[in-house]
């Protein structure tokens, strides 16, 4: 949360998207909460499936995407998967695709 933060705090378009159910962690609750307090725009999910999406795209030149949950386990402890894509095609579909979950007010609102 600290870096998502310093990176806004730098002028960096900064956006989340989590999943309803992990709103029940407390964790999650005071990580989103951190963000928002931040300036940083947070969105759940509204439909009953996952969001489970797990991707950064940077400066649409850098992508990544993989299994791996942004927490200290999955970056210590877990196998976990984490893919780095440095083709400005590929960070450009993701990109949209993010754009286009963002955009979709019937599947995606406002936390808080």
């Amino acid at each position: 949360m600290k870096a998502l933060v310093a990176a806004h705090k730098r002028g960096v378009d900064v956006r989340v998207i989590s999943d309803r159910e992990r709103l029940k962690d407390p964790k999650q609750q005071v990580a989103l909460e951190t963000l928002r307090l931040a300036g940083i725009p947070v969105k759940v999910n509204r439909h009953e499936n996952l969001m489970h999406l797990k991707q950064t795209v940077m400066d649409d030149e850098i992508n990544t995407s993989g299994s791996m949950n942004q927490t200290g386990s999955g970056n210590r402890y877990n196998d976990e998967r984490l893919d780095v894509f440095t083709d400005p095609v590929t960070s450009a579909k993701a990109r949209d695709k993010f754009l286009a979950m963002w955009k979709d007010t019937e599947r995606y609102q406002d936390w808080k």
